[in-house]
């Protein structure tokens, strides 16, 4: 699975501030539609690489625009899924 740990830390993040929200394909509503994004990226197939980058760093934009997270933030979680996805240098 793409970005597993980053998910989890997402799913806990969300439902820390906004207990009651419940994943939705709704873009205006940032947290549900985060967590709907969430499970896609679950679902997507081994093999797919590009997409679940761009939803990545769009749930990681969208946190940081209504504060729940800090940019610093979405780099220690994508750092958490280096061995995972082996997509970063020996040197970060």
């Amino acid at each position: 699975m793409y970005y597993s740990n980053s998910i989890k830390r997402i799913r806990e993040l969300i439902k820390e501030k906004y207990p009651d929200v419940e994943p939705a394909d709704n873009p205006k509503d940032i947290p549900s539609h985060c967590l709907w994004m969430c499970d896609r990226i679950e679902e997507m197939p081994a093999g797919v690489h590009g997409k679940p980058a761009r939803w990545i760093g769009w749930i990681f934009g969208s946190l940081e625009a209504i504060g729940l997270i800090e940019n610093k933030d979405s780099r220690d979680m994508v750092r958490s899924d280096k061995a995972h996805l082996n997509l970063l240098g020996s040197d970060t």
